[in-house]
């Protein structure tokens, strides 16, 4: 089981407001959490490696959220995966589930149920 002071949550979102308040929503939560606004930057600072869980934007800029899951897949680094939208109608996951899939959940995110989205999520993983 990870702790929450022990776990590493990366957002990957290019709405600034909806980035930073889910970063700051964690760290008050005594998680670790790191914002990027594209899967480029996200993957270019290496964070891919140590992070226990990854919140994903599907309509990502570049390269789409769901590029970035199977690209991180393709790459050995399985991690569990909130996948967030703006689309009411989950339109832009193109009738697919993404590897790693713990939740699907539609902007504005619920933060109460978001917190228990990866309660569950980490406390279901092995510590290695």
């Amino acid at each position: 089981m990870t702790s929450p002071s022990e776990a590493l949550v990366c957002v990957i979102d290019d709405d600034q407001f909806v980035r930073e308040s889910l970063v700051l929503l964690l760290t008050c939560s005594d998680y670790r959490a790191l914002g990027f606004e594209d899967a480029e930057s996200f993957l270019n600072a290496g964070a891919a490696a140590d992070a226990d869980l990854l919140i994903i934007d599907v309509g990502l800029p570049g390269m789409n959220g769901l590029a970035l899951i199977k690209r991180l897949n393709e790459a050995g680094l399985t991690r569990p995966v909130i996948v967030i939208t703006g689309h009411a109608d989950g339109s832009d996951l193109q009738g697919t589930t993404p590897p790693g899939l713990v939740a699907f959940l539609h902007k504005p995110v619920d933060p109460p149920e978001l917190l228990q989205v990866i309660e569950r999520s980490l406390s279901g993983r092995d510590s290695g």
